[in-house]
């Protein structure tokens, strides 16, 4: 995959934007901050860059005997983080189990590897779309890195989010 990317952005020698939606947007951002290419601009319409974690319609059909309380029994587990939404389920309750089973969006935000701040860095604009009409993405401040404070349900903005300390500072 990464020389399939590769080859794209070396044919634009302007650089590259990025248009993602949803879940798409966090494949853009792992693309974005795991590979050195020549990315100008990421505009990501309704992506839960700090997670979901609510009861959706979509949810209900999928596990209709589990509520936002109890989805982490499913989806933090080796199997559970195989399910699409298992891979960005942040449960603000259980986030020792986030961080130990989390494959894709929990190693995103923990800044850990000094290769996502400094790729994301390089960026010339980003473009964080998202608002409470949304439906889908809970909470909605999520795509644009706002989320739950650990143990709550209270939502603080991006700036005071640790992603926003160890990604964009």
């Amino acid at each position: 995959v990464q020389a399939k990317i590769q080859s794209f952005v070396e044919g634009a020698p302007d650089g590259v934007h990025m248009i993602c939606c949803s879940q798409g947007g966090l494949v853009c951002r792992g693309i974005l901050e795991n590979y050195p290419l020549n990315i100008r601009a990421l505009v990501s319409l309704s992506s839960p860059h700090a997670g979901q974690y609510g009861d959706t319609q979509y949810l209900k059909y999928l596990f209709p005997n589990y509520t936002k309380e109890h989805l982490y029994l499913v989806f933090y587990t080796d199997v559970g983080q195989d399910v699409s939404v298992g891979g960005y389920w942040n449960d603000p309750y259980h986030q020792d189990l986030y961080n130990r089973y989390g494959k894709f969006l929990s190693v995103l935000n923990n800044g850990s590897n000094p290769v996502f701040k400094s790729n994301f860095l390089k960026l010339q604009r980003l473009v964080l779309v998202g608002g409470p009409d949304d439906g889908v993405i809970t909470p909605w401040q999520s795509s644009q890195f706002g989320f739950y404070d650990a143990n709550s349900e209270i939502i603080s903005p991006m700036s005071s989010q640790d992603v926003s300390e160890v990604t964009l500072h």
